[in-house]
């Protein structure tokens, strides 16, 4: 009835990190190695979603596909307490972002703030549930400017007045005092020093990792990956 050993796994590695979003993946094999249906196809989504660095599922896929887990546990009579907590946190981590943004501006009023990625994933033009409009949101109410580009999105956002969207890299850059990069886009591998140096202060938060740290250690620039 209960998940048995896959359960000491779990509270094993959350023994160590109660945010270690893996339990996902292991409740995922072990539905899908007693042959329930829905979690063969959760599975691939879920083990993508937990291997990337980010600020958390973006897009409503993988929160349904959590949602859909838990009710799987629920039917096979394991209560999914870690699920919910990892669900609690990832929705917290767009909170520990703006904290991470205000090591050096504890106060954002007037501060102009870029986006890197305005859409929940590359490759596409769907702004629904993107993390990085909510934090722009977030951004906005601390009375910050917002500077967003995105290589799928050329116009204003009509829904988000609060975001200037730009149409270039370099359009984005001159005058920030921080720029956060949301997604991996591959056009953000192309930042050039130049660019930066537009920048009024140089502080580059990267949540996906899709930068060189080395290539900014010595260059006067503030970069903080995740996990760093």
């Amino acid at each position: 009835p209960y998940l048995g050993k896959t359960i000491v796994e779990l509270e094993a590695i959350f023994s160590v990190g109660a945010t270690d979003p893996r339990e996902l993946l292991l409740l995922a094999q072990e539905l899908a190695h007693r042959k329930v249906p829905k979690a063969v196809g959760l599975l691939a989504k879920v083990k993508a979603a937990i291997t990337d660095p980010g600020t958390g599922f973006a897009g409503g896929t993988i929160g349904r596909d959590v949602q859909t887990l838990k009710k799987l546990c629920k039917k096979h009579r394991y209560q999914p307490k870690l699920i919910e907590a990892a669900y609690k946190i990832n929705k917290e981590r767009l909170d520990r972002l703006v904290k991470k943004i205000q090591r050096y501006y504890p106060k954002l009023n007037n501060k102009n703030i870029g986006i890197l990625g305005l859409t929940y994933k590359p490759g596409t033009d769907t702004l629904r549930r993107s993390k990085s409009l909510e934090l722009a949101a977030l951004l906005h109410q601390k009375k910050a400017h917002i500077i967003g580009f995105d290589p799928a999105i050329k116009k204003p956002i009509s829904n988000h007045p609060h975001i200037k969207v730009t149409s270039t890299l370099t359009d984005l850059f001159s005058g920030l005092d921080a720029v956060i990069i949301m997604t991996p886009c591959p056009e953000f591998k192309t930042i050039s020093q130049k660019q930066i140096d537009t920048m009024r202060r140089k502080v580059i938060i990267d949540t996906v990792n899709i930068l060189d740290r080395g290539a900014f250690s010595l260059k006067g620039i503030n970069y903080l990956p995740t996990g760093g």
